[in-house]
C-alpha cells in the first residue's frame, strides 16, 4: 500500500470522502489515516457479527438509506461526532464499484462536512477490488 499526501491533510478533524472499490477499503483507511475516525456505514453492515460492535467502539455511525428520517440524523450524529475533534470518512458511492467506473454520489453524502464545516479530504483508491 503506497499513500501520498498526508502531509496536506489538516490538522483538525475533517471528512475524508473516497471511492469504495472493494472489501479492503475500511481497513486501507484505518490503517493510511492515523488521526481519530469513524465511517458512515450502511445499516446493513449490522447483520455481520463481531463487526458493528467494533464500529460503535470507534464511533461508527449506521445510516438507513430507506428510511430519510434515521438517514438526516444520523447526519446530525456524524456532524456531532465531528465537532467532538473525531475525523469520518465518507464513502458517497454507497457502494462497492468493484474496480469498474466511479458510481454516482448518493443524494447527501457530503452534507456531512457542509453541515458540520469541516474541511474535505478527498481519497483515491486504486486496485483494492482485486
Amino acid at each position: 500500500m503506497r499513500v501520498h499526501g498526508q502531509d496536506q491533510i489538516p490538522d483538525e478533524p475533517v471528512v475524508y470522502v473516497s471511492n469504495h472499490q472493494g472489501n479492503f477499503d475500511v481497513p486501507i483507511m484505518l490503517t493510511a489515516t492515523k488521526r481519530p475516525k469513524a465511517f458512515i456505514s450502511k445499516i446493513e453492515v449490522q447483520k455481520f457479527p463481531i463487526i458493528p460492535r467494533w464500529m460503535e467502539l470507534m464511533g461508527c455511525i449506521f445510516i438507513d438509506r430507506s428510511d430519510r428520517r434515521q438517514s438526516i440524523q444520523a447526519i446530525r450524529s456524524g456532524v456531532e461526532t465531528i465537532q467532538s475533534g473525531q475525523s469520518m470518512i465518507v464513502f458517497p458511492e454507497g457502494t462497492r464499484s468493484k474496480g469498474g467506473p466511479m458510481k454516482e454520489f448518493k443524494a447527501g453524502s457530503l452534507t456531512l462536512a457542509t453541515s458540520s464545516g469541516a474541511k474535505i479530504v478527498p481519497v483515491a483508491i486504486q486496485g483494492s477490488y482485486r
